[in-house]
């Protein structure tokens, strides 16, 4: 999960005597942390989701979990007391770095409902050094030592080359403007957007110091917005089909995933995470049709 410590412990909202239950742990020091705020008579359990099991004989006041599953356990959900919380990252597409960080609070009666929902912050700061463990379909590490790669459903599965061509496209004959909606909150707000209606064509993208980037990609033709640049490459129907895109969620009022109605809605063992899409006075046309 990509998120600051400090932004994690406001969202779990721990107080002293709280039971927390911390999936799939990655090291001691959040334990530690932890541990300040819940003593004296609480107490922080860490578990790797194979040893949770599916009857607990405790319920936890508060849950946070490590790593983005394609859906919400329900064994997760059945270790969080009523009233409690879980503070858990999901999946929103299946593309490198597509996670956001959930907030979910269970009702009275044991169901949960998320009251929070923010993309990675690596889409409005500065990308790590190296290429995601997930989804990457191409990278290439240039001479300066940085990491270019991209990540796209359709590419999935392909030849590595195929996604290396396209990186080729940035690479050595890139254009390059100001992006057209500036950097910060509203860049975060266009990539939740996007990654909730999971256009055709949506890529995620690493490129260099850039932080990284979400855009369009096409055979012979990419366009991705990273920080306050635009950056395409090859023919332009990927930049008019990105410049589409951006077109349609101003006309949806720049809605965030919060302003999406997440719901989370049972599955057999699992909850789904599910968006509600807002009319839009016109239908912009996918970038394949």
């Amino acid at each position: 999960m990509k998120c600051e410590l400090a932004d994690l412990l406001e969202m779990l909202d721990l107080r002293p005597g709280h039971r927390l239950l911390e999936i799939n742990p990655q090291d001691a020091a959040g334990v530690v942390e932890f541990g300040r705020f819940v003593d004296p008579s609480g107490a922080v359990v860490s578990l790797p989701a194979g040893k949770l099991g599916s009857a607990p004989a405790v319920r936890y006041d508060r849950l946070v979990a490590w790593s983005a599953p394609s859906s919400l356990p329900g064994e997760w959900v059945a270790h969080v007391a009523p009233g409690g919380l879980a503070v858990v990252p999901v999946l929103l597409a299946p593309l490198a770095m597509a996670e956001a960080v959930a907030r979910i609070r269970l009702d009275p009666d044991g169901r949960p409902e998320v009251t929070d929902l923010s993309t990675t912050p690596l889409f409005t700061r500065a990308a790590p050094g190296e290429p995601p463990e997930r989804f990457v379909d191409g990278a290439v590490l240039r001479p300066d030592g940085r990491w270019w790669w991209i990540s796209a459903e359709w590419l999935h599965g392909r030849d590595h080359g195929v996604a290396v061509d396209l990186l080729d496209l940035l690479l050595h004959r890139p254009r390059r403007r100001p992006s057209p909606i500036g950097a910060g909150r509203d860049t975060a707000h266009l990539v939740g957007y996007l990654l909730a209606r999971r256009p055709d064509g949506m890529l995620t993208a690493g490129l260099g110091d850039l932080p990284a980037g979400i855009g369009c990609a096409l055979p012979g033709s990419l366009a991705v917005l990273a920080g306050d640049s635009l950056v395409s490459g090859g023919t332009p129907e990927a930049l008019d089909g990105l410049l589409d895109w951006i077109t349609e969620w101003r006309s949806a009022g720049r809605p965030a995933l919060t302003d999406l109605w997440p719901r989370l809605t049972p599955r057999r063992d699992t909850w789904e995470l599910e968006f509600g899409m807002p009319e839009l006075p016109t239908q912009v046309p996918s970038p394949f049709a």
